[in-house]
């Protein structure tokens, strides 16, 4: 396991419970699909080395109780979030509207450039549904920038993870918090 230290940048994973957050995170961890993943009750944290960052990802819960209580609470001094969408469950789309909206317009986000990285994920089982299709359904055309961007991925696949955490990256160490400029050479993922 990789330490915690002064270049470790802190990122937030959320989305509702059953967008595949947690799977997401275990793609990023092992390099593959794990098909036993239990979902994140609370949070859980883990430790990723990606193309010359540590990332230091917080994996917040997506049931509603954690929806409340600890998603503000622990995006707190984020460097990155990563928003994730169930593609596939389009009856949920208003759902994680409201709550992509509510985490946007946080006070301590707002303002920062925070990078906010959406990820329409489970596109293995939508490969119809275009960035711009979920960029309409979701209602943020005009709040694209180089700040927020839409990615389509498939933590099954692997698909789009890896330009997804290129971008955030990229976007973190153009933020200017001390962090070395990255190289494209590949550590781990």
């Amino acid at each position: 396991m990789t330490k915690i230290n002064e270049d470790t940048v802190k990122i937030s994973v959320i989305g509702l419970d059953g967008a595949g957050k947690t799977t997401l995170i275990a793609y990023l961890r092992y390099g593959r699909f794990i098909d036993d993943i239990s979902p994140t009750i609370g949070l859980n944290t883990e430790v990723i080395k990606f193309e010359g960052l540590t990332f230091h990802i917080w994996d917040l819960g997506g049931q509603m109780q954690f929806r409340r209580t600890i998603w503000e609470q622990y995006t707190e001094n984020s460097k990155g979030i990563i928003y994730v969408i169930d593609a596939a469950n389009r009856r949920r789309f208003p759902e994680a509207r409201e709550y992509l909206w509510k985490m946007m317009n946080l006070e301590h986000l707002k303002g920062r450039h925070i990078p906010f990285c959406i990820l329409a994920n489970k596109i293995d089982l939508v490969p119809d549904l275009s960035e711009k299709d979920l960029v309409n359904y979701m209602g943020i055309s005009s709040y694209l920038s180089k700040d927020i961007r839409v990615f389509r991925t498939s933590s099954k696949t692997g698909e789009g993870v890896t330009k997804a955490l290129r971008w955030l990256s990229e976007r973190i160490a153009e933020q200017n918090y001390e962090l070395p400029r990255l190289s494209y050479r590949r550590i781990m993922i």
